[in-house]
């Protein structure tokens, strides 16, 4: 006879293979954060919409919660005058102080030191070290979001990690989401419930079968097509989301779910 905790989550993965669908319409937290116009997932909640859902505050929000992308201010034109004040020494970008472990699945620190590393060429948009997300912030992200709360509670959710950076060459930008539950098993629990949306094209992660992958059509709207990876490790769920004009290339996403997959597994 199994366990009463082993009961429950049977009986919570049995409801979600009935209702997650209405859940998994939940649009990527890029299309908030850079500022597009509405989402592009077909769930019919706008941009601004989730931007008012999540309230996010500096230190609670996530990159898709209506973040604006930091911008540098241009220099001021001006004569070329000799009298002109020398411009100050440029700061040293500060390094991270975030700190994580991961043991035989178990994740423990930070949950934002296992993010997906923004590339050496990128740049991030919002808080280099990304954001955390409590079960509001995530559920937020939800048309069915009453529901999707109530399952991050019976799951045992710890805590989310979010960031967004565009690519080097400017022409996708990536949105990373992690969710720490209890356990591996209540996050294959909430992989398992992830359902994609009648237009969403599957494809395959080469070497990581268990890993979900979609090709999501253009949105007329917002000019850009998606594709969008879902997976887990251990005790995280993770999702990837890589927005661009269409087609937007598999071998792109495929490479971020590798190297988040190994982030996960080794905390390097």
């Amino acid at each position: 006879m199994g366990s009463p905790g082993a009961g429950r989550r049977r009986a919570i993965v049995a409801a979600f293979s009935v209702g997650w669908v209405l859940i998994a319409g939940g649009t990527a937290g890029a299309v908030v954060a850079v500022g597009r116009g509405h989402s592009s997932d077909g769930s019919g909640k706008s941009a601004l919409a989730q931007t008012a859902a999540l309230s996010p505050s500096s230190s609670d929000s996530a990159s898709g919660g209506g973040a604006s992308p930091s911008t540098t201010p241009s220099p001021t034109m001006t004569s070329s005058s000799s009298s002109a004040p020398p411009a100050p020494p440029s700061s040293p970008t500060p390094s991270s102080t975030v700190t994580g472990k991961v043991s035989n699945g178990v994740h423990t620190g930070d949950l934002r030191f296992f993010l997906l590393p923004v590339p050496s060429d990128g740049s991030a948009v919002g808080a280099p070290d990304g954001d955390t997300l409590t079960a509001a912030n995530v559920a937020a992200f939800y048309s069915n979001s009453s529901e999707a709360l109530k399952a991050l509670q019976q799951l045992d959710f710890k805590g989310g990690a979010t960031r967004t950076y565009q690519t080097g060459d400017a022409k996708y930008h990536v949105d990373v989401r992690l969710l720490h539950f209890a356990s591996a098993e209540n996050a294959r629990a909430w992989a398992a419930g992830d359902k994609p949306m009648a237009s969403w094209k599957a494809f395959s992660v080469p070497g990581y079968p268990d890993e979900k992958a979609y090709d999501i059509p253009l949105d007329a709207s917002l000019g850009e097509a998606r594709l969008r990876a879902v997976g887990f490790r251990g005790d995280v769920f993770f999702e990837i989301d890589v927005f661009g004009q269409p087609p937007v290339d598999h071998a792109v996403l495929i490479d971020r779910v590798r190297k988040q997959i190994a982030r996960l597994d080794s905390g390097k």
